[in-house]
């Protein structure tokens, strides 16, 4: 983000068919842009791999199924509570951050 030139506050993504956009989000204008490119809140196409976004889609189809069930939020390893702020910073997770935290030293000391 350019040397803290933007702010992703209100902004949220969305798919465009395969691709993903970036919305509402203040960006700096690059001094070196095209004209057409200095709207500091036009959309923006995120970079990303065409696997990582197949990826991502799998795993936002996995959250809504455990919204049909009802277990959006449960912590698949302890069957505990995930919290809002975990899952607002990451809607996919599926694990609560103490189990998460657990399985990535495990993980480590694996390694």
């Amino acid at each position: 983000l350019r040397g803290g030139g933007g702010n992703l506050k209100d902004s949220y993504a969305r798919f465009k068919g395969i691709e993903l956009f970036l919305f509402n989000c203040h960006m700096t204008p690059y001094k070196y842009a095209r004209v057409e490119e200095q709207d500091p809140l036009r959309d923006r196409k995120l970079l990303m791999h065409k696997r990582e976004l197949i990826r991502l889609i799998g795993k936002i189809k996995e959250a809504l199924g455990r919204i049909d069930r009802k277990q959006f939020g449960v912590c698949e390893s302890c069957g505990g509570d995930i919290s809002v702020a975990r899952l607002r910073a990451r809607p996919v997770t599926t694990l609560c951050i103490e189990c998460k935290t657990e399985s990535e030293r495990k993980e480590k000391l694996a390694h």
